[in-house]
């Protein structure tokens, strides 16, 4: 799977979603490439990063990235539902 600039608009509760959907995708075993401006989403990611610079690709680790097993998505996640329970959405349902 190929995604380029998947979060690129969206606002950032979305963007956490989707990033969990992809990591999920590759965890069941899809090759997931995501090429992206967003450090903050390649930080959150957890998972080996790519950088292409000046036509030469090099393989770098994922800034604050961890075991493949428990990556920082968790902790996306959990901030992504607190951002949706703020949403203006869930406001304007509970009035």
């Amino acid at each position: 799977l190929l995604a380029d600039e998947p979060t690129g608009n969206v606002d950032h509760a979305m963007a956490l979603r989707i990033l969990r959907l992809l990591v999920e995708l590759n965890r069941m075993g899809a090759t997931v490439v995501i090429a992206s401006h967003d450090l903050d989403l390649v930080a959150r990611s957890g998972m080996p990063v790519m950088h292409l610079e000046d036509g030469q690709l090099n393989t770098l680790a994922a800034p604050g990235a961890t075991t493949p097993t428990q990556p920082p998505v968790a902790e996306a996640e959990a901030e992504a539902e607190a951002e949706a329970a703020h949403a203006p959405e869930a406001k304007e349902e509970d009035e």
